[in-house]
């Protein structure tokens, strides 16, 4: 699939660094503000607002908007912090108090803080999202200007407060207004009905098939994402391969050099087809000059590789990140603990041949400090799927804390080469080139120690 390096993208907020703060339990202080990005059908950005946090609870307000669209809104969250579970944050959500038009709903969070606080990076509870990755940002109460990602953001005059006295929302809803007119003022006419040019041999494959396979591709050309899933997932295991070999190489076919938007609404097409092999290998193989087209093809990689193709296992999913949810609260105990195993094996029951099942129970065994589980669990995980960059990434992490420093290197070796912009490898690159100049170090030693006398 020639075309598939030429599409991928990213959303960064790029906000200044954030002063140093005192230290605290979790790094995580009432009034501080993360900011970041997610994805959840198409990307979106997020400010987290943490209004208070201690070692029992933390509340924050979750803020997004949609830039594409310019929709926002916000509602408030309530969740924990677990040390026990790796620094793991766990956040569910609670009233809307800023709730956009239409059919939207809120989303929980589950996260790995930062030992310094500063960071927050993970999953989005959500079956039809994926990863998020958020930065604490340096915005005071009322600042007058700063730069978001390629806008400058400047707050209007006398804004007034909001009506609960929250002066930090009041300031987040101020910028996110004034992004959105920036957004809207900088975004070209779109015409009148945006359609994804599958080309004739697409209707000609879904000529002689089913209605549904047939509405299928009519979604897909309208970019109806979520429905298209929907109408993807029902259809038998035989028909949902016939409609990827009809649309993947009507895909390929396109002019993806026409415009950027057509790059990614070709990744979010293969999206649809959930954690398939054959569109995961697609997807993750992606890579452009533009930082921000290949860091949207790893979001939307994240989205399908939570795609089952399933509706039970998908649902499944997301009662298992509501019992992890609760399994993080202080109060949680063996009943949780069994809930969410009882969970997870029903399904990997349900979709035995799913990557993401075995990728999840690992990730549990990681928490749980079992890295001989995870990897077991991993490695299955990438039997199932070989592009399943989450799991190999995983994987080295694991052979790194049992102290497998060749098997480690060789796994973030392995990840860097099929995708070495992905960003759970930011954090390892210190790592990785001490343990490969060591590596090298041991080599030259034992070729030294072979000169003949």
């Amino acid at each position: 699939m020639r075309f598939l390096p030429q599409c991928l993208l990213t959303l960064a907020l790029a906000f200044p660094s954030a002063e140093t703060h005192p230290s605290s339990a979790h790094g995580l202080l009432p009034g501080s503000v993360y900011a970041g990005h997610y994805v959840c059908g198409s990307p979106a950005w997020l400010l987290l607002h943490i209004e208070a946090a201690d070692a029992a609870a933390v509340d924050a307000i979750f803020h997004f908007v949609y830039p594409r669209s310019t929709l926002h809104g916000a509602f408030s969250m309530r969740g924990s912090f677990s040390s026990d579970l790796g620094r793991l944050l766990l956040l569910t959500p609670r009233e809307w108090i800023h709730r956009p038009p239409g059919k939207v709903v809120p989303i929980g969070l589950a996260g790995l803080v930062s030992a310094d606080g500063a960071r927050i990076a993970g999953e989005v509870l959500h079956s039809g999202c994926g990863s998020f990755e958020l930065n604490r940002t340096a915005i005071d109460g009322a600042p007058a200007a700063f730069r978001l990602g390629e806008a400058k953001v400047r707050l209007p005059e006398g804004a007034s407060p909001a009506a609960d006295g929250r002066e930090e929302l009041r300031t987040l809803i101020d910028v996110v207004d004034q992004l959105i007119r920036d957004v809207r003022e900088a975004q070209p006419p779109r015409a009148e009905e945006a359609r994804l040019p599958l080309g004739a041999e697409a209707d000609e494959a879904a000529g002689h098939a089913s209605a549904e396979r047939r509405q299928l591709v009519q979604m897909l050309r309208r970019q109806q994402w979520d429905a298209a899933y929907s109408t993807w997932r029902q259809l038998p295991p035989a028909e949902q391969h016939a409609a990827m070999r009809a649309v993947v190489p009507a895909l390929s076919r396109l002019d993806l050099h026409a415009s950027a938007r057509l790059q990614h609404d070709a990744i979010r097409a293969l999206s649809v087809f959930g954690g398939q092999p054959l569109v995961c290998g697609a997807i993750a193989s992606l890579r452009a000059a533009d930082a921000r087209l290949v860091a949207f093809a790893e979001g939307q990689l994240h989205l399908a590789l939570n795609r089952s193709g399933l509706a039970e296992a998908d649902r499944l999913l997301e009662g298992l990140d509501r019992q992890l949810a609760a399994l993080a609260t202080p109060a949680a105990g063996g009943r949780e603990r069994a809930a969410v195993m009882a969970t997870l094996a029903r399904l990997e029951a349900v979709a035995p041949r799913w990557a993401h099942a075995a990728f999840r129970r690992g990730e549990l065994l990681a928490a749980a400090g079992d890295h001989k589980g995870c990897v077991a669990q991993q490695r299955r995980a990438l039997e199932l799927n070989e592009h399943h960059l989450p799991a190999m990434l995983q994987l080295a992490i694991c052979y790194k804390e049992l102290n497998d420093v060749a098997q480690a290197l060789s796994t973030f070796l392995q990840l860097r080469g099929l995708h070495p912009s992905m960003a759970g490898l930011k954090r390892f690159k210190q790592w990785i080139s001490f343990a490969a100049e060591q590596q090298q170090k041991v080599k030259a030693k034992k070729r030294s120690s072979r000169v003949p006398p």
